[in-house]
């Protein structure tokens, strides 16, 4: 799995990042992060008088950095397109799907309306 705040290759970038922010906004050494960034470090960390961020934030902030700061463009690059992408497959698979739905309920109501053929009789 490529984690871009705990793999080997980016988790020093990530450290030195999330270091920087709590750096840039005075918080004491003592409430730091000293894990990598995740969900439930940046809740916990937050809790106790920490970097308020929620992860989200975190992950978008860290994309940027990279790109700006480290010069990952290619990489940011890469990843917006393909989950641009990934999300217009998606949409397109759930407008398919509802489509499929309403075609299948509209064959459901005509059918309903129709009168059995059973009870014709050919005389």
């Amino acid at each position: 799995m490529l984690s871009f705040t705990h793999s080997v290759a980016f988790s020093g970038f990530s450290a030195r990042f999330l270091k920087s922010l709590e750096e840039q906004q005075n918080i004491p050494v003592e409430k730091r992060l000293d894990a990598p960034a995740s969900i439930k470090a940046l809740k916990e960390m937050s809790a106790k008088g920490g970097l308020n961020m929620k992860f989200d934030e975190y992950r978008l902030r860290y994309l940027d950095h990279l790109e700006e700061k480290k010069g990952f463009e290619g990489m940011v690059d890469f990843l917006t397109d393909t989950i641009n992408n990934l999300l217009h497959r998606r949409f397109e698979k759930q407008e398919r799907l509802r489509e499929l739905e309403e075609q299948q309920q509209k064959e459901s109501e005509t059918s309903d309306a129709d009168p059995p053929l059973q009870n014709l009789s050919l005389k």
